[in-house]
């Protein structure tokens, strides 16, 4: 976690020194905010869930899953941009032929995670290939988290675990978009999300202990977006 701190300080101390130098030029950048949608692809780690709970043992697992995203860039410069953006993720895993002790039912658990972010990119206008422009940079947020457990179908029996939370995430980001028409521009980017949040488990016996819980995992989206003056 150290590191991804130090290279966010290099990131941004770098971003600086472009940024008052591309501000000395002649030609001053004008600052352009572009506000846009992206759908992708995350799969989190959730290494306690797939490995020590339950759950190793169901007929499904947590798997990766669509994640829906909506963002704001704003370009200080030509060689920083500003990002804020906030997405959900969705996934339910069902426990197929295990019956809970003492239910009828198969049961589920939900998970929702709601990630919100403030990223640094750096654009690499030096390296454009057919008006295709790559970046890379880094960003940290939080993450809002909620765990439901309850049978299935729900109608059955009222929810039997609600676990909500919050922590850190932190993140690396290479990316290249490319403008399609004069205010619109599409993009494909690839982050890495590092982060995990803590889980209260009880066990048979009624002991609550905690458990760590990894979000970590590669993130993979497409985006358009729309330029704004």
């Amino acid at each position: 976690m150290k590191k991804i701190r130090f290279s966010f300080g290099i990131l941004v101390f770098l971003s600086f020194i472009l940024c008052q130098k591309s501000l000395q030029s002649q030609d001053r950048f004008k600052p352009i905010a572009d506000v846009g949608i992206e759908i992708g692809y995350y799969k989190p780690s959730l290494d306690y869930w797939n490995e020590k709970s339950s759950l190793e043992k169901w007929s499904s697992e947590f798997n990766g899953s669509t994640v829906f995203l909506i963002f704001l860039d704003i370009n200080f410069s030509k060689y920083l941009t500003g990002r804020f953006q906030a997405g959900i993720w969705n996934k339910n895993v069902d426990s197929g032929n295990i019956i809970r002790p003492y239910h009828k039912n198969n049961y589920q658990v939900q998970m929702t995670l709601i990630p919100l972010s403030i990223d640094a990119l750096v654009p690499f206008p030096m390296l454009s290939i057919n008006n295709i422009e790559p970046y890379a940079g880094i960003g940290g947020g939080i993450c809002l988290i909620e765990v439901l457990e309850y049978p299935s179908p729900l109608a059955d029996y009222p929810v039997w675990g609600s676990h909500k939370g919050r922590n850190y995430l932190w993140k690396v980001i290479v990316g290249a978009k490319r403008p399609i028409s004069k205010d619109l521009n599409a993009g494909i980017e690839y982050c890495y999300i590092f982060g995990k949040y803590t889980q209260q488990v009880v066990n048979t016996f009624r002991n609550a202990y905690d458990e760590d819980v990894s979000l970590s995992g590669p993130q993979i989206k497409v985006y358009i977006s729309l330029n704004m003056e």
